[in-house]
């Protein structure tokens, strides 16, 4: 590290020349100004690392006269900026009160009194020296640590924006997630092995009538089928044992009927991590299809049948006519108080039975195209059929309640067939509650869009599921035996389908029954006046 020296005095100079020499410190000759603007100079780059270079003098040797030849009524007129060059002035007994004043002004850092005393200013510049090191080094500490905290600022804001960029990206795939998820039209789920609700999409929310912020946490079949245990064929904990995905029909019983549920589990494999099982619940609500594959199986039964029918009714109906013929001819020679009148009575009785059947036959047979169709009033046909079936009924308890619109709906078909199916729901309706108390057979009329809705209901004995899926059967009945001909509902089945219309039947054990006829509205009507 060089030593500057400013001397006036040649004498002092060369002894401070020896002195350097002696002690081998390197030392240079300057002015004033040639010191000041060389320690300026090592300022100019502030932003670099300080560093103790040969060329750059950190101590000053001055003598009074010099320093004396540079200020200005007691001021210093130059100012050396450099925070660590140390000032050694050199001076007589005689300028001791003066110098001191210029201590502070100067930042002087040793005095020493001439004659020079060598082991003192070899001391002093020592001093001077270690201490020049000492803050060189914390200025380049203190540089490392700030440009370390600067990088490290740099390294933040970088990894801060980063961070923001793939939040950003995150919420990104977020939304699209759930605008995906929430895009299936079927409900869909994320479960638990504890059936808990994890994540639900919008079609879920609606089914459940949950908001989709409030349905996190619950349990599927008690907000779903609003019941305290898995649902009956759930596969959802099979899947979860097994690992694979497998599917599950549901039903949920409601008093309006039942709705049917194709379950998909597919669970979420999270090997070798803590994380809780889970499993994805996919439902497809296939009540239509359940009813429409029913409704081909009826069709697809009945169109066989009524080919069949209809070919023994026409081969039937021949015979039968002769002995009806026969049977009136001989009522008429033969007095009624005669043995064989009762049985020929009997005769006639049982051909027009078996004529009535042959006729329920060949409306089996009968195509739309055949039918008698024109506008009819739906409103006065089931308000006609209702009235018989009460007259009919009239040795029993029923309150007979009806619920019909003032203006009439009008609908094509033919008036005599559709008049069959209502008084024939009806009737069976009534005696449904031979065996109840207090009967009541409810009939509805409602019209929603295009289509007029019939309800029927009963509080009767009901039917169970094993009777429900037969009532549309030919020649099936519940009732006793000579009781009817098991064709009664098949024929409203098949009269109702070529009106294309549709009959929904709702029942359970022992808690009544509700059938639904359902008939497209006349075109020439617009739905909104039939409200």
């Amino acid at each position: 590290m060089k030593i500057a020296a400013i001397i006036k005095d040649s004498q002092l100079s060369l002894l401070l020349e020896s002195f350097f020499s002696k002690y081998q410190f390197p030392f240079e000759r300057y002015t004033l100004e040639l010191f000041e603007a060389g320690i300026q100079d090592s300022e100019k780059s502030k932003d670099e690392m300080p560093l103790a270079k040969e060329q750059i003098p950190y101590i000053l040797i001055i003598d009074w006269q010099s320093l004396r030849e540079h200020t200005y009524d007691g001021k210093p007129t130059f100012k050396i900026l450099n925070p660590f060059v140390k000032i050694i002035v050199l001076y007589a007994n005689e300028d001791t009160a003066r110098i001191l004043n210029l201590v502070n002004e100067y930042r002087i850092f040793k005095i020493v009194p001439l004659p020079l005393n060598e082991e003192i200013m070899n001391r002093y510049i020592k001093e001077a020296l270690h201490e020049v090191h000492e803050s060189l080094q914390f200025q380049k500490s203190l540089y490392i640590t700030k440009k370390h905290n600067k990088d490290l600022t740099q390294f933040a804001m970088f990894l801060e924006e980063k961070i923001s960029e793939r939040t950003h990206l995150l919420r990104n795939a977020k939304q699209e997630w759930e605008r995906t998820f929430d895009a299936i039209i079927d409900p869909l789920a994320i479960l638990d092995e504890n059936y808990q609700i994890l994540r639900a999409n919008r079609a879920y929310s609606l089914l459940t009538k949950i908001p989709i912020k409030e349905i996190t946490h619950k349990i599927c079949h008690e907000i779903l089928f609003q019941q305290d245990h898995p649902c009956k064929n759930c596969n959802m904990a099979n899947s979860l044992k097994t690992g694979g995905s497998l599917t599950s029909e549901l039903t949920h019983t409601q008093t309006s009927g039942n709705s049917h549920y194709r379950m998909w589990s597919f669970p979420l494999s999270d090997a070798g991590t803590t994380q809780k099982k889970m499993v994805v619940c996919y439902y497809k609500n296939v009540t239509d299809e359940i009813s429409l594959h029913k409704k081909l199986l009826q069709t697809e039964k009945l169109a066989s049948f009524g080919i069949f029918a209809g070919s023994i009714a026409h081969e039937i109906n021949n015979p039968i006519g002769s002995i009806l013929a026969f049977a009136q001819i001989l009522k008429r020679k033969i007095k009624p108080e005669e043995n064989f009148y009762e049985f020929i009575d009997d005769i006639e009785k049982s051909a027009w039975r078996c004529k009535n059947i042959t006729d329920s036959m060949l409306t089996l047979a009968r195509t739309p195209s055949k039918l008698s169709q024109s506008l009819v009033d739906i409103v006065e046909i089931v308000d006609e059929s209702i009235e018989q079936v009460s007259v009919l009924a009239e040795n029993q308890v029923i309150a007979f309640i009806k619920n019909f619109p003032r203006e009439p709906i009008l609908v094509l078909g033919d008036k005599q067939l559709l008049q069959q199916v209502f008084f024939n729901i009806a009737k069976n309706a009534a005696q449904a509650m031979i065996p109840v108390q207090n009967g009541k057979i409810q009939t509805v009329v409602q019209t929603q869009n295009e289509t007029v809705f019939v309800k029927i209901i009963d509080n009767g004995v009901g039917m169970d599921k094993a009777t429900l899926d037969q009532i549309f059967d030919p020649f099936f009945s519940t009732k006793p035996k000579g009781i009817g001909t098991g064709l009664g509902l098949t024929l409203c089945f098949r009269i109702i389908e070529n009106h294309k219309g549709n009959i929904e039947v709702h029942s359970k054990k022992d808690e009544g029954s509700q059938f639904i006829i359902s008939l497209p509205i006349a075109p020439s009507v617009a739905p909104s006046d039939q409200r």
